[in-house]
């Protein structure tokens, strides 16, 4: 085609039309440039979970992490307005003390200021304690801590899960309506600041609790607990232990001739609780503030979504921290700040619709919900009731 012609074409479109090209093409460049200036000023929060994948308890911990990413990318997902993009840092301290305490010393190093985690009480009460020490401005936000002695504390540690003696206030009444006094309560004595919180707290309500002391880094079932059984009746027995220990401790109180009750917390109540308990499980009971199932919208669709993503249900373990990223998504949201002493305001005093229902995070950032009396039969978790909150 000679330059005559292309002229020509040219000339032919037509100078009207030549202008709306040159504005579209005005207008898309400085979109694409005013977009590309707001991803590179948009400011990013960096979040760390500080949880255990390669100890024991693994399996209870990915259930945790596949949560956590889960929930981070469902705000993408369905474009909930946040002020922050997230970088994630994972920190797997393998229920080390000394591990722990390096893992969020590296995290702070990169920035991460916002921890969600530790998963027990006694690794959350090192972890506060080691912030403190240290004087790092950082906050800690957890929905697997119960223990009373970080409770009415105004620090940089919020949680979702109730304390301790809420959950011995729930238990005490199921104890009640059986008319029940005395329990066998077996002790994971890896995990102090919970177990022994909810002794001294069934002490206090007047009950008589008999202890044995486990250690699930070094288990084997006490043979004191089973002479105990055989010549005391003593109508329950209270597990304060992980899954395998409680599957192990059920199954050889079974095979040893005890038909007392089994009651167990959230710390046991997972898929493999009911998959490895078989028939020493049925009919356990579990007093826990974490439903199977919720009907309302939001868990759902995120449930169906993360079934689809990791095969599996959102389970005890995975749903709590879906709540975790909720909530602090709002706050991040009200604080439109990173800062965990402004994120921290926003978090506390404070309720919450959330996709476990309601949830109250007071001014010490303790939470207070409902606990549910929930039951295994036929190899599922089924709630009984709402269990009332007394005084």
């Amino acid at each position: 085609m000679t330059y005559s012609k292309i002229r020509l074409s040219f000339e032919n479109v037509g100078k009207g039309k030549i202008w709306s090209i040159l504005v579209l093409i005005f207008l898309f460049l400085a979109s694409f440039l005013l977009l590309r200036h707001y991803y590179r000023k948009r400011k990013t929060v960096s979040i760390g979970l500080l949880v255990n994948l390669s100890g024991p308890g693994g399996k209870a911990g990915r259930y945790i992490r596949d949560g956590f990413l889960f929930a981070i990318g469902m705000q993408k997902r369905l474009k909930l307005k946040c002020p922050l993009e997230f970088r994630v840092f994972i920190g797997d301290y393998d229920e080390s003390d000394d591990l722990l305490k390096r893992k969020i010393d590296e995290l702070y190093k990169k920035g991460v200021k916002i921890f969600v985690g530790p998963v027990t009480s006694h690794s959350s009460y090192i972890a506060l304690s080691h912030a403190e020490k240290t004087g790092k401005n950082l906050l800690l936000i957890t929905p697997y801590t119960a223990t009373t002695k970080l409770s009415g504390r105004k620090d940089c540690f919020v949680r979702t899960s109730p304390d301790n003696h809420l959950f011995v206030k729930a238990l005490h009444n199921w104890l009640q309506k059986k008319g029940i006094r005395s329990l066998a309560v077996v002790m994971d004595i890896s995990n102090p600041e919970f177990v022994f919180d909810i002794y001294r707290a069934l002490e206090k309500e007047g009950l008589k609790p008999y202890p044995f002391k486990v250690n699930s880094k070094n288990f084997k079932v006490p043979l004191e607990l089973l002479e105990f059984l055989k010549n005391e009746k003593v109508p329950v027995v209270l597990f304060l232990t992980k899954t395998r220990e409680t599957v192990l401790l059920a199954q050889k109180l079974r095979d040893e001739g005890y038909r007392g009750s089994f009651v167990a917390t959230v710390w046991a109540q997972t898929p493999e609780l009911v998959k490895w308990g078989g028939s020493a499980v049925e009919g356990l009971t579990i007093i826990s503030f974490v439903k199977p199932r919720y009907n309302n919208p939001i868990y759902r669709l995120y449930d169906a979504t993360f079934y689809k993503l990791s095969g599996y249900h959102l389970n005890a373990r995975a749903v709590r921290t879906v709540e975790v990223v909720q909530v602090l998504c709002k706050a991040l949201r009200e604080a439109r700040s990173g800062d965990p002493k402004k994120v921290l305001t926003s978090l506390v005093g404070k309720h919450y619709d959330t996709i476990m229902g309601r949830l109250f995070i007071n001014e010490y950032g303790d939470a207070e919900r409902p606990f549910y009396e929930i039951r295994v039969g036929s190899g599922e978790f089924h709630v009984i009731r709402e269990i009332p909150n007394e005084p």
